[in-house]
């Protein structure tokens, strides 16, 4: 149990981290997450090079984005909750190519 505040807690860490970025955790289930944007409304190219930087990603199966509504789909293989060092990992690969992207 404790184990498992402790993982939620990481994650609201994490949540609050991508908000400053302008980035929501739109929808969240094992295996899949939709991260949204208003910066990524239009902005085709930017999607764009966020996801070939996380398909390169382990675990990740495919990604998808809607310029019109500024969202990105990720499917990854981990059905389970994944371990946190690896949504550490992705957290700050997004975080870092979108702040480079954007300049």
């Amino acid at each position: 149990m404790l184990k498992q505040v402790a993982y939620l807690h990481q994650l609201k860490k994490y949540e609050r981290c991508l908000n400053k970025h302008h980035i929501q955790i739109a929808h969240f289930i094992p295996g899949r997450i939709r991260l949204k944007s208003d910066l990524w409304k239009q902005n085709e190219r930017l999607l764009q090079e966020l996801m070939d930087v996380i398909k390169s990603e382990p675990y990740v199966q495919s990604v998808e984005y809607v310029t019109i509504t500024g969202s990105m789909v990720i499917e990854f293989t981990l059905k389970d909750n994944p371990p946190i060092e690896q949504i550490d990992q992705w957290v700050n690969l997004l975080l870092s190519t979108h702040a480079y992207i954007r300049g």
